[in-house]
């Protein structure tokens, strides 16, 4: 048994023969399965001896039972991982990927149709992503890799006029890739049709375990829905339904393999729905908690999304809300209020009518949704000061309000 966060390492077993001194060792198998408990998973690895004649021992076994089960996990979005001067408890992007690729290649896709960033192309991380248009499958059946100049051999990945990954699919696998490498209990997070998180305290937040500070109560919950279309697709395929059976969902998809009838666009907005839910490392919290927070934007004296509290109001209309804070620096939070299930897009614009940053996202059902812009634009890059417009389309429900951003 190994809890988090120690790290799952097998033993190695011995072997003697009477005519040779040292035999070898030799993986044949290795195999990991999902715990009846939350949380936990059993990994198995299987050996046998050779000695210098080949023969060979019998099977020799070795079971591991991890449980992992956290109160917060950590992420980054695409916009960190794109961002050259992000630093996350005072270390750099760039380290921070260095560290996710030391041990092997990231590879993204399935074989055939795949994607490999090692260690010597960690910085291209940077220079590609945040990744933007519409999610799509690798246009080539070839196994590419990210060379040092940052160029897919032996085929091209198609780029857009700013040298980003033109495939937001892409870049969200990618980004949970990363995640799940520095923040490891992720992977066994349990998936449902709707999360909900809230933020830490200020202060240092740890990598690969829970935050060091307490959840900061005062602090809006946040709530994360995937389609029940991807769940789905998760149980007929056979995969963990968890963070790493999304994982698995998303790499078919960008191999244009079999989906089960979850779209791409469905399975991106799942990725990125993990992503940003506990992006800079946010608590679980029960969806059904609320936060007496003063009057919020629509006029309600406490939000609770997804709760059957009655103190707790939930949407009957569409409604956009006024940005708070407004003025801001470096970062607002804007809430949407959906009153059904439905795919929503909030857009946000510089006064010359020019697209600035983008967010997607779907509903399950009623409720209220909390969008952070963090007042960079679509590549990382920090805004000017000034007045920047804010528009919603949510089915058919449109508005857009006004915003100032200040240095």
């Amino acid at each position: 048994m190994v809890e988090c966060p120690d790290l799952l390492i097998f033993d190695r077993p011995t072997a003697t023969d009477n005519c040779d001194p040292e035999p070898d060792l030799i993986v044949v198998d290795q195999d990991s399965l999902l715990g009846a408990e939350p949380w936990t998973f059993h990994t198995t690895r299987t050996w046998v001896a050779m000695d210098e004649c080949g023969n060979t021992s019998t099977e020799c076994s070795q079971e591991i039972t991890y449980k992992c089960e956290v109160d917060a996990l950590c992420t980054h979005t695409q916009g960190f991982y794109g961002n050259r001067g992000g630093k996350f408890n005072g270390v750099e992007t760039y380290e921070l990927i260095k560290a996710a690729l030391s041990d092997s290649p990231l590879i993204v896709g399935v074989s055939g149709r795949s994607l490999k960033i090692p260690y010597v192309s960690a910085h291209c991380v940077i220079v590609r992503l945040p990744a933007g248009t519409t999610p799509t499958v690798l246009p080539y059946t070839a196994d590419c890799k990210l060379r040092e100049d940052c160029l897919s051999h032996p085929k091209p990945i198609p780029m857009d006029n700013n040298g980003k990954f033109e495939n937001v699919l892409l870049g969200q696998t990618i980004t949970l890739g990363l995640n799940m490498r520095l923040n490891p209990p992720l992977f066994l997070f349990p998936l449902s049709e709707t999360f909900c998180t809230q933020p830490a305290l200020p202060g240092q937040d740890g990598l690969f375990g829970t935050p060091d500070d307490r959840r900061n109560l005062n602090a809006p919950i946040g709530t994360y829905h995937i389609a029940k279309e991807v769940l789905r697709a998760i149980d007929e395929l056979g995969l963990w339904p968890t963070v790493l059976g999304l994982w698995d969902l998303a790499n078919r998809a960008l191999g244009g393999a079999y989906t089960a009838g979850a779209s791409l666009s469905q399975i991106n907005n799942a990725v990125d729905a993990i992503n940003r839910g506990f992006d800079g490392c946010r608590f679980i919290v029960e969806c059904n908690e609320h936060v007496a927070t003063g009057p919020d934007v629509f006029g309600n004296s406490e939000i609770g999304p997804g709760t059957s509290d009655p103190l707790v109001k939930l949407p009957t209309k569409f409604e956009l809300g006024q940005n708070y804070p407004n003025p801001f620096n470096p970062s607002t939070r804007i809430t949407i209020a959906v009153p059904e299930p439905c795919a929503w897009t909030l857009a946000v614009y510089n006064v010359a009518g020019q697209l600035v940053r983008r967010f997607d996202g779907t509903t399950g059902g009623a409720a209220f949704v909390d969008v952070t812009w963090d007042g960079r634009d679509m590549h990382g890059n920090p805004v000017a000061t000034g007045v920047y417009l804010y528009r919603v389309n949510a089915g058919r429900f449109a508005a857009t309000k006004k915003m100032i951003f200040l240095k």
